[in-house]
């Protein structure tokens, strides 16, 4: 109980998250209780027993678009920013979010059957989804994650100009 006590008392200020009312505080709550509900719906397997097929993969691009969206809501670029209200830029990147996630979720059984071809819409979103996710990282962990991260993408991208044995297939 004395932990409720100290979390109840701590200053609004003191966390780097934002605390959100009206509609924006009511959206992030939602997302937030989304998450383990859509999670247990799919450690339940429920749709199987309704006769919907739905792969894993159509989960994980739920959840990342939800979790996207709620970081994106919830985490301020910067510290000292302003953690009553979100920028119009934030609401930008956290509807990119979860259309990534949707993008993924109602389209895989078309990505899957068009495995290897490279289309302008499929491009488009997994850059996105790079970006973002690579964005999201710096915002809760920060940068050393993130520069780990473009590190390894840049490496499976030019592998080939690596010297010696760091030289793999871009």
């Amino acid at each position: 109980t004395s932990v409720l006590r100290i979390m109840a008392s701590a200053d609004p200020e003191s966390t780097r998250f934002r605390t959100l009312s009206g509609p924006l505080g009511v959206v992030s709550r939602g997302l937030l209780v989304a998450i383990p509900v859509v999670g247990a719906v799919f450690v339940l397997d429920l749709p199987f027993y309704f006769k919907l097929n739905i792969m894993r993969e159509q989960y994980l691009g739920l959840f990342l678009g939800m979790v996207l969206a709620g970081a994106f809501l919830l985490t301020p670029p910067w510290k000292g920013m302003a953690k009553d209200r979100v920028p119009w830029y934030d609401l930008v990147l956290a509807v990119a979010g979860l259309g990534t996630g949707l993008y993924v979720t109602f389209f895989y059984p078309s990505i899957l059957a068009e495995l290897g071809i490279v289309d302008s819409s499929r491009l488009v979103a997994s850059t996105l989804a790079i970006v973002l996710v690579l964005e999201a990282v710096r915002r809760l962990t920060g940068w050393v994650l993130f520069i780990l991260g473009a590190v390894f993408i840049l490496y499976g991208h030019f592998a080939w100009l690596a010297p010696g044995v760091f030289a793999g297939r871009g």
